[in-house]
């Protein structure tokens, strides 16, 4: 089977919600991942929404971003990052 075969449906370049002092807010990025599951969608791209969050996102940020997203997933979708 090749990727092809695999992705399609609605994916979906999430948003990485920060708090007021820049920290990423991991309870509203569960709560995020879980809406998207909950509505439908067949697959997450964390750290992916615009080009300036995946060049100013360090990979020491991405990390715990895209596995708290994964750790969120209770669904069989797909979950990936844009960097």
């Amino acid at each position: 089977m090749t990727i092809h075969a695999r992705l399609g449906g609605s994916i979906v370049a999430i948003v990485t919600p920060m708090q007021a002092d820049g920290a990423v807010d991991y309870k509203c990025l569960e709560a995020l991942v879980e809406w998207h599951i909950a509505e439908g969608t067949d697959g997450i791209v964390a750290v992916g929404t615009i080009e300036v969050e995946v060049a100013t996102v360090s990979i020491a940020t991405e990390l715990p971003v895209a596995t708290t997203a994964i750790a969120a997933i209770t669904a069989a979708i797909t979950a990936t990052t844009a960097a």
